[in-house]
């Protein structure tokens, strides 16, 4: 019975499963947000939101306002680190999977 419980709990309704990939797929539309997980991803470790800000050119606050909308859609973490907030991919190898299938789509 609890296993049932359990498994019920893990799979996702078709509704459920298309609207948090649409919220995946949403996030993933801001070629800012590209940037980011690009530079996480091509780092291979974990970056403080100032130095993604840096490295990208833009304010703090903007880049803090992006990496929150891809923590809403499940793509990453955010945790402090001192007075910092440190950034890492949740599921990297299935994003670089998907980043990879892209580009074989645009060439």
């Amino acid at each position: 019975m609890i296993e049932r419980l359990e498994k019920r709990k893990m799979s996702k309704t078709p509704e459920q499963e298309a609207r948090q990939m649409a919220l995946i797929y949403r996030s993933l539309g801001s070629e800012v947000r590209l940037k980011i997980i690009n530079l996480i991803l091509s780092t291979n470790r974990p970056l403080h939101i100032q130095a993604i800000a840096t490295s990208i050119g833009r304010d703090y606050a903007g880049i803090y306002r992006q990496i929150r909308s891809l923590k809403n859609s499940g793509l990453v973490d955010i945790y402090e680190v001192g007075r910092s907030r440190v950034v890492s991919i949740k599921k990297a190898e299935e994003l670089e999977s998907l980043f990879q299938a892209s580009r074989a789509l645009i060439s």
